[in-house]
């Protein structure tokens, strides 16, 4: 299989260089942001996904799945732990298809919490690469960045209460942070970030680096998509909590051991696969069958080639199957090789 640069590989897009080398910065528009407060806030949330928040200190983040009750994903969420009356925060990007505020509120029966769709009071902005903890120096206070002149970033600090509430989100991209800025100051947080030398990046940066992490989007999560087949097991899974929505699925996965799909990388060597373009697993002079739908793709500076997510069934992932889209190899690369 031909896997050698295309002569017309792209230059890699704007802020990409920053994300992998520096620090970057970008607004992501229609984030979904969801609160539960209340005494028994962090207690409810913890029974509707595979996160355990319960475990986790007040200032903690960490990902993690929204089933349903057959234990199929719903969504995959970025939580904030605050502890006490504060709760919980929850955000999801944008494309995620279902009410989170509504789907938590249907099982809201006596609990002294209250759940609120807090999406449109704030304005999510991620700054992201090895360099961007510098531009996050301050305080941390309950998974909020207390900002002050002597921080270096004097314009957060002239934000309503001079705070901005802090998710972190590193498996989404290296060093990434989520900012939830009150709506209408996004601006000021744009520029205290550039003052402090991040960058601006662009939204094929953003995407680029994302598929070379191997983080799935709304898009890439199908119908039916069961939570061990993302690949996101240590960053998403507790296998020890105790009872919650869809628990019953996982824990029968992790007995049997295995899963009939997985969530892949696909390096296209000298071309680009298509994103809605059919995987298929071929046999020559036997079968030709699909296998799976490419859900995103971008030119990898990374692997030097056109690079794809896929749910793809692991029958075509032994190192003897043939995969092709477009009629094009392509090569899976699983999410925990870094493949470079």
């Amino acid at each position: 299989m031909d896997e050698s640069p295309p002569t017309d590989m792209p230059a890699p897009p704007e802020g990409y260089a920053a994300l992998r080398d520096g620090a970057a910065f970008f607004v992501i528009p229609g984030t979904t942001i969801v609160t539960v407060t209340g005494p028994d806030a962090v207690r409810f949330v913890d029974g509707f996904t595979t996160a355990h928040l319960a475990a986790r200190a007040s200032g903690e983040s960490c990902e993690g799945l929204i089933l349903d009750g057959r234990g199929q994903v719903l969504a995959l969420v970025h939580f904030l732990v605050r502890g006490g009356g504060d709760g919980v925060v929850i955000a999801a990007f944008p494309g995620t298809g279902f009410d989170l505020a509504a789907h938590l509120d249907r099982y809201h029966i006596r609990e002294q919490l209250v759940i609120a769709d807090a999406s449109s009071s704030w304005e999510a902005c991620v700054v992201a690469g090895p360099a961007a903890p510098a531009c996050l120096v301050g305080r941390a206070v309950a998974g909020s960045a207390a900002w002050g002149d002597q921080a270096g970033i004097p314009a957060l600090a002239r934000l309503p209460g001079g705070e901005v509430t802090l998710i972190g989100m590193p498996g989404v991209w290296p060093g990434g942070h989520l900012l939830l800025v009150p709506a209408g100051k996004v601006g000021a947080a744009e520029a205290a970030l550039a003052a402090c030398g991040a960058v601006p990046a662009g939204a094929s940066a953003i995407d680029t680096v994302r598929i070379e992490e191997g983080y799935p989007l709304p898009q890439d999560i199908t119908d039916r998509t069961l939570p061990q087949e993302l690949g996101r097991n240590d960053r998403a899974i507790s296998f020890t909590k105790g009872c919650y929505l869809g628990q019953e699925t996982v824990a029968r996965l992790d007995a049997l051991g295995h899963v009939n799909r997985r969530l892949v990388r696909l390096v296209g060597g000298g071309f680009l696969p298509a994103r809605g373009a059919a995987v298929h697993l071929v046999r020559p002079g036997v079968s030709d069958e699909v296998v799976g739908m490419v859900s995103s793709a971008c030119w990898s500076p990374r692997f030097q080639a056109g690079l794809a997510l896929a749910i793809v069934a692991v029958r075509g992932l032994s190192g003897a199957a043939c995969l092709t889209v477009a009629g094009r190899p392509v090569r899976p690369v699983d999410l925990t090789d870094a493949g470079e």
